[in-house]
């Protein structure tokens, strides 16, 4: 017995989406144990230079086939910035009893979808990182 030229492409087909679905499955395991790819980031310029720019290294370091694209866009700027000049003395806080609640920092992403375990392990890592601080323009961080 033999196969029809039909029944040989059908064959050879079929054999291709198996490969395709050997290949997909094994991306996405390996997506899991070492996340890959791209992230986006958009952040204030001053928050971004301080919290975010310094640290990426350590991120890349941890996994390696992560690249982040980082965008800086203008807002209201953050006095609550200055934490490292507070800590260090050479600015001083006066009227503290007047100073605005801290403001939220939040990580945002579309919704309906599962979150991507390069966005989970990103937003760690930051937490992680701003957690460390602990300087007077944080206070307690959680998700």
């Amino acid at each position: 017995m033999t196969l029809t030229e039909a029944g040989q492409s059908v064959y050879e087909a079929g054999l291709r989406i198996i490969e395709d679905f050997s290949e997909l499955e094994s991306s996405v395991g390996r997506g899991q144990a070492s996340p890959s790819g791209l992230i986006r980031i958009s952040v204030a310029p001053v928050f971004g230079r301080l919290y975010i720019v310094p640290h990426p290294p350590g991120l890349i370091a941890r996994y390696p086939h992560l690249s982040v694209d980082l965008s800086a866009t203008e807002r209201t700027v953050n006095l609550w910035l200055f934490a490292q000049e507070i800590a260090s003395g050479a600015v001083i806080t006066v009227l503290s009893d007047f100073a605005p609640a801290p403001l939220p920092i939040h990580a945002v992403h579309p919704s309906g979808r599962q979150l991507p375990n390069k966005t989970r392990v990103f937003i760690d890592f930051v937490l992680e990182t701003l957690a460390a601080d602990q300087g007077p323009a944080f206070v307690s961080i959680g998700v």
